[in-house]
């Protein structure tokens, strides 16, 4: 009798438990259902807006205009300003039509700034044309929270977070005078290497549209690329800037982190122990430059106390001294295409030509990079599991999704068998869930290693090498067709360790792939002979004519270092831009 009742009390625990199972996934199932359609209204919305936008633009628009407003860069608008031949309403309004009929193309744009037109017409008004950007109209990373529009960051349950208040930096270029007017697609939780999200879709390369436009700040590197804004902002946690800058064909720029503000931008996860920047992208240096020179100003200290209070050193930027720079093309760990290492390779020549003194440099190597990797995954992936529940997962991080719901121990042994054959995929593949160990003691331990290795770097580029700055690939591959990387955190050895050290980075264009270089591609040999070597040679093999950039990079809080080499490259080595 006994036994039968605990056979009833079981089967009826079981049963519970069973229904209990299924009601969950039956709710799991409804809310995603839920977002999946309130991402595609919110899609259907923004495209119909701009829809409606294009047709009233284009009753005061002709081509002429847009392509005489459109050519010229930040300080050539502001100067059109102050001499009355434009002003910031028409200016705005040239390069939102532009950027509608781009982003119906590429994908690029998730949202009109609403009331940037008002903006614009405030500035009129005011002929306010002391104002550092006045006439400056600007893209933000869709992760900018801009007043009365949702950051999302590829995530439908965050399409309700409407923003009371613009972000710290958006206020200060309005305070500058500048006109937010778009923001910019992104990879879903700005993770991967493709640009792609379920609520937005997928952005296109200005050049390709069957390429990529890379990395997390991609609309924005695509937008600039193709001329439809002149200046941008986007975030860089590990190249997220200066990959697209690379891939896309312009210039981007990372600070030291709180050189500009970060406040009021979204992201995924702190991902602590490497230094988030936002930063400025755009065709040339001058403009740039121009953004620095605004926002490193008393309004920005003001409205946040993390933010180094230093403004713009003209001195600093102007000094014509030679500069002593090192330069490598080859950080060991995933070896450059050929075209990558001749835009080394002719960037070195010719600065040497100018006067100024190239020292070979070995690049820190006591942190490798599946370090590197466990200090942006070093929770095993759980806050961005949590962000994701019940939501739509792009194809983009699929590979990671599936690492992240597999049980550790089922993810080590499979590791442990990948690491006989392939050392390399193995050792990334534990990195992306924390190697097992996500406890604190370990997030101590790995922020101890890496401040010592930051200690050490820092002291070999003073003492060893005692250079002021120096060149080096922005990533060891170029454009490439959709789908093919997706995953590679590998692709980012060359700038994530410019986050790690919190030193100031950019990308110039310099060069474009040849034919040469595609041949040589041929007998291309990395480090390592596993499928990471085979896909970087296979997915550059059709990517004749793809922009290469070289990245320049200074000790920290020497922004105006970096940029004057960055200007340095630009005037030595112009690169036509085919916008």
């Amino acid at each position: 009798m006994l036994t039968l009742i605990l056979s009833y009390i079981s089967l009826t625990i079981l049963l519970v438990l069973l229904v209990k199972s299924l009601q969950r996934v039956v709710e799991r199932g409804s809310k995603s259902k839920k977002l999946s359609n309130k991402a595609k209204r919110k899609r259907e919305k923004e495209h119909q807006y701009n829809e409606n936008q294009l047709e009233t633009l284009s009753k005061d628009l002709n081509d002429k205009i847009v392509k005489s407003i459109t050519n010229l860069n930040g300080p050539q608008l502001i100067e059109s300003g102050r001499l009355h031949k434009t002003n910031p309403s028409l200016v705005t309004k040239t390069f939102l039509f532009k950027a509608l009929k781009i982003t119906k193309k590429l994908n690029c744009i998730t949202e009109v700034v609403k009331d940037c037109l008002t903006t614009a017409e405030n500035l009129d008004s005011k002929n306010a044309f002391d104002l550092p950007l006045h006439n400056v109209p600007v893209t933000l990373k869709e992760c900018f929270q801009t007043k009365g529009s949702a950051s999302t960051v590829g995530i439908s349950k965050f399409l309700d977070n409407i923003a009371t208040e613009d972000c710290v930096l958006v206020k200060v270029l309005k305070h500058c005078g500048a006109v937010p007017f778009a923001k910019t697609n992104l990879p879903q939780m700005m993770l991967s290497f493709e640009a792609s999200n379920p609520i937005y879709g997928e952005t296109s390369h200005p050049l390709n549209p069957k390429f990529g436009p890379g990395w997390s700040s991609s609309g924005e590197g695509c937008i600039i690329a193709a001329g439809g804004s002149v200046l941008g902002f986007g975030t860089d946690t590990g190249g997220s800037i200066r990959i697209p800058g690379h891939i896309c064909g312009i210039c981007s720029f990372k600070p030291t982190m709180n050189r500009l503000s970060q406040s009021g931008i979204i992201g995924p996860n702190a991902m602590a122990a490497l230094a988030t920047s936002a930063g400025p992208m755009a065709r040339d240096i001058d403009t740039i430059v121009m953004a620095m020179r605004a926002l490193c100003c008393e309004k920005m200290f003001e409205l946040d106390p993390h933010v180094v209070p230093i403004k713009f050193r003209e001195k600093m930027y102007t000094n014509k001294k030679p500069l002593r720079i090192g330069y490598f093309d080859d950080d060991g760990y995933m070896k450059p295409i050929p075209a990558c290492q001749r835009a080394i390779k002719i960037t070195k020549e010719t600065l040497e030509e100018a006067g100024h003194t190239l020292v070979p440099y070995k690049p820190y190597d006591k942190l490798i990079m599946e370090d590197l990797n466990c200090a942006g995954f070093a929770d095993g992936g759980e806050s961005f599991m949590e962000l994701l529940e019940n939501d739509a997962v792009d194809v983009s991080i699929k590979l990671y999704h599936s690492i992240w719901t597999t049980p550790w121990i089922f993810r080590k042994i499979y590791a442990f068998f990948l690491s006989f054959k392939y050392p390399r995929i193995a050792k990334n593949y534990e990195a992306y869930y924390g190697k097992g160990d996500t406890t604190v003691n370990k997030l101590w331990k790995m922020r101890g290693k890496i401040e010592q290795y930051k200690s050490e770097f820092w002291k070999e580029w003073r003492e060893k090498y005692k250079i002021d700055a120096l060149i080096c690939p922005v990533s060891p591959i170029v454009a490439s067709p959709k789908g093919n990387l997706s995953n590679l955190t590998a692709m980012g050895s060359y700038t994530a360790v410019f986050n790690l050290v919190n030193g100031p980075a950019g990308t110039v264009p310099v060069t474009r792939v040849t034919q040469e270089d595609v041949d040589d591609l041929q007998t291309y040999k990395d480090h390592y002979e596993d499928s990471l070597s085979e896909l970087v040679k296979n997915a550059c093999l059709g990517s004749i004519n793809m922009p290469v950039s070289v990245q320049c990079a200074s000790y920290p809080f020497r922004e105006e270092v970096c940029l004057r080499l960055m200007k340095e490259v630009e005037s030595l080595l112009p690169m036509k831009n085919d916008s």
